[in-house]
């Protein structure tokens, strides 16, 4: 009997969560494949892990915290194989013309916001492009409410830095007068 509680309970959040998971999975890896088997990954870790769920958060922020660890440990998997090889070039140059420079202007966002360290890419993305609340996405990440404003705003920081050219994936570039001697 439980069994089949659990089965129907999982049936349900499967038909109303899975294309919130895989927006989320596809906003994390910026790839499809990817997505679509970390989506599968996510409902296949929650199934095996139903008995856990306490109800304290909603089911779409248990399984969007499940998806997140699914997703950082697959882009730890990504770049601890392989050297980053999609990096911006030096020389872009938006078009000017109206729709190709909304395009172009969203995906140079995408390959800033891509380029942002897990964290505060998480953080970033949890809370603009999903609405989540500050409670919300620190249960999602494990981490605390102060924590979650911290990756926040240097998150912010760094994107503000990368859009407006301040370095490579939003990093500061040091000059003499702010290195620690």
């Amino acid at each position: 009997m439980q069994s089949e509680h659990w089965r129907a309970l999982y049936e349900s959040w499967l038909l109303q969560y899975y294309q919130d998971v895989y927006a989320w999975c596809f906003r994390m890896t910026r790839n499809q494949e990817d997505a679509e088997d970390l989506t599968q990954e996510t409902f296949l870790t929650a199934y095996r892990k139903m008995h856990l769920f306490r109800g304290d958060a909603s089911p779409k922020t248990w399984l969007l915290k499940i998806a997140t660890r699914a997703c950082l440990k697959a882009v730890k998997r990504r770049t601890a194989t392989r050297a980053v090889s999609d990096q911006m070039t030096a020389d872009y140059a938006p078009s000017a013309e109206g729709e190709a420079t909304v395009h172009l202007d969203r995906e140079y966002l995408w390959r800033c916001v891509a380029e942002l360290p897990p964290r505060e890419q998480t953080a970033l993305l949890l809370y603009h492009a999903q609405g989540q609340s500050y409670q919300e996405i620190a249960q999602v990440m494990g981490v605390s409410v102060g924590r979650v404003k911290n990756y926040l705003h240097r998150g912010r920081r760094h994107l503000k830095l990368a859009l407006n050219g301040g370095g490579e994936s939003g990093e500061t570039q040091r000059t003499p007068s702010t290195e620690r001697t």
